[in-house]
């Protein structure tokens, strides 16, 4: 019995954080588990995961992604090098809505000329918001 409320003592001294000397008690903890059931999506805050304080915010939409109707919401999550080239390339091919894009069968180029993986989950997610705009 006295062993067990020297051990109990122990345990809570490390709890506190108080060094013992001599003991054999072992405290092993773990971070909390994350009871989040947000799904992620993409695009749209309310499909996006639950945000925690040390999250870094997605880089902000440029100026002039509005010239093209549509265009904010499909790249304001990428970055800016990758919502530039969507600006130029909509200009280059005039495309003044994002719903040509999909109507013209065109999807793979403009994420092609976005300059990111072509097989990563951004350019996969574009490709399919495009495809129900």
């Amino acid at each position: 019995a006295a062993a067990a409320a020297e051990e109990a003592a122990a345990v809570a001294a490390v709890g506190r954080g108080e060094c013992t000397t001599g003991s054999t008690a072992t405290v092993a903890t773990s971070p909390p588990l994350s009871t989040s059931t947000s799904s992620v999506g993409f695009g749209s805050a309310s499909s996006l995961p639950a945000k925690s304080d040390d999250a870094v915010p997605p880089p902000a939409a440029l100026a002039g992604l509005e010239q093209v109707a549509g265009l904010t919401a499909l790249v304001d999550r990428l970055p800016e090098a990758a919502q530039q080239k969507a600006l130029a390339w909509c200009s280059e091919n005039e495309v003044h809505e994002v719903g040509l894009i999909a109507a013209a069968g065109i999807a793979d180029a403009f994420v092609a000329a976005l300059g990111i993986k072509p097989t990563g989950v951004p350019a996969l997610l574009l490709r399919q918001r495009l495809k129900r705009d």
